[in-house]
């Protein structure tokens, strides 16, 4: 695991391009491939994603400001992504006469984000097995969301109480701040541009 970190860090670009194609054959797969390959390739996206993430990373202790906001997206993505899913293989969420079919694709949106954030308010009751192995999954999987963004984003040396060392040596003071504000300015259009992905995914699952 060590040799394929290293790899990462020396080569983002280009393991970053990879993930992403990797994220949209897996779209493409849930659609075509079915069940089964939909729901592993949530568990096998999230690994990648959160390994990428650990190997590139290097935060600021300034930037603990940011982390709800960043798990808040991540959250979002995947309940979309769980969503897509059910919606791909929308003949195994119906009900049995007693509870209510997933059928609107706010339907199928609610019931991921109630299982995934464990709060269970959904009319849906899974009837099928398939149902009720995804509903697992993704309480599962929202239940370590927390502990593992915690490991991924504040598993670093920096975010544990270390002093920050400076970003470039021989700065004075002001060309320090100046430097740090540049950052938070960039750090707040990163989480603009996160906040503005997600109303569109909403958007889009909305008016689908």
């Amino acid at each position: 695991m060590n040799c394929v970190v290293d790899y990462i860090r020396l080569n983002k670009k280009s393991s970053l391009l990879v993930l992403i194609a990797l994220v949209c054959l897996m779209l493409v797969g849930v659609a075509l491939a079915g069940f089964w390959f939909g729901l592993t390739s949530i568990f096998v996206l999230y690994f990648l994603v959160g390994l990428y993430v650990f190997s590139t990373i290097e935060p600021k202790e300034w930037e603990a400001s940011i982390i709800f906001v960043l798990y808040f997206a991540a959250a979002v993505l995947l309940i979309i992504y769980f969503s897509f899913v059910s919606m791909a293989n929308a003949k195994y969420f119906h009900g049995d006469g007693s509870t209510m079919s997933l059928i609107t694709k706010w339907q199928h949106f609610y019931f991921s984000a109630s299982m995934f954030t464990s709060l269970g308010f959904s009319s849906f009751t899974p009837v099928s097995q398939q149902a009720q192995i995804f509903a697992v999954a993704q309480s599962l999987l929202g239940s370590a969301h927390g502990v593992t963004f915690i490991l991924v984003m504040l598993g670093r040396k920096k975010w544990l109480g270390q002093p920050e060392k400076p970003v470039v040596p021989g700065l004075d003071g002001s060309q320090s701040i100046g430097l740090k504000v540049a950052q938070i300015a960039l750090t707040l259009r990163i989480v603009v541009v996160l906040l503005v992905l997600n109303f569109i995914a909403l958007l889009v699952l909305a008016l689908r």
